[in-house]
C-alpha cells in the first residue's frame, strides 16, 4: 500500500464539511389553521487527517456555527440570540479517517419559507476560521 506523499513546507489542514440531513427538503405548505413546526439535522464534519492532535482555541465558549441562506438572505443562524462563555476554550481534534462531529437542528415554522429553490447551509469551525457549504433543495407539499 503507497503512502501519501507530504511535500515539504506543506502546511497541513483541517477538512471540514457540512451535510444537510436531505438534499431535498419538503415543507408542508398545506393550508393549516396552526402549521405543524419542521426540522431539519444540520452538522459539521471536522477532520484531521494525520497521525497526530490538532488543537486550536476560540475566542468565546462557542466552537462552531450553522447557517442558512437563499441567495445573499440568511434565513436561519443557530447562534442567534444564544450566549457563550466569554472565555477562551481550547480545541483538540484528534488524528485519524474519522471526523468530529456537530449536530444541531434547525426547526422553522413552514410559513416562514417563502420560496421554492436552491437553499446554501454554510458551517464554520470557529477555532480554524474554517467554512464549508453545502447546497439543497427547498419544495413545497401543497
Amino acid at each position: 500500500m503507497k503512502k501519501k506523499e507530504e511535500k515539504v513546507g506543506e502546511e497541513k489542514s483541517l477538512k471540514v464539511e457540512v451535510k444537510p440531513e436531505k438534499k431535498v427538503l419538503w415543507v408542508n405548505k398545506m393550508p393549516l389553521a396552526h402549521p405543524i413546526a419542521q426540522a431539519m439535522e444540520v452538522s459539521l464534519l471536522v477532520t484531521w487527517p494525520y497521525r497526530s492532535i490538532w488543537t486550536g482555541s476560540c475566542p468565546t465558549a462557542q466552537i462552531y456555527d450553522f447557517w442558512i441562506e437563499y441567495g445573499k438572505t440568511v434565513v436561519w443562524r443557530w447562534s442567534k440570540e444564544r450566549y457563550f462563555a466569554d472565555q477562551k476554550t481550547e480545541v483538540k481534534i484528534p488524528g485519524g479517517p474519522d471526523p468530529r462531529v456537530y449536530t444541531e437542528i434547525w426547526k422553522f415554522n413552514p410559513k416562514s419559507i417563502k420560496k421554492e429553490g436552491t437553499y446554501t447551509l454554510r458551517g464554520r469551525f470557529i477555532a480554524s476560521g474554517q467554512e464549508a457549504t453545502k447546497n439543497f433543495e427547498i419544495k413545497f407539499a401543497v
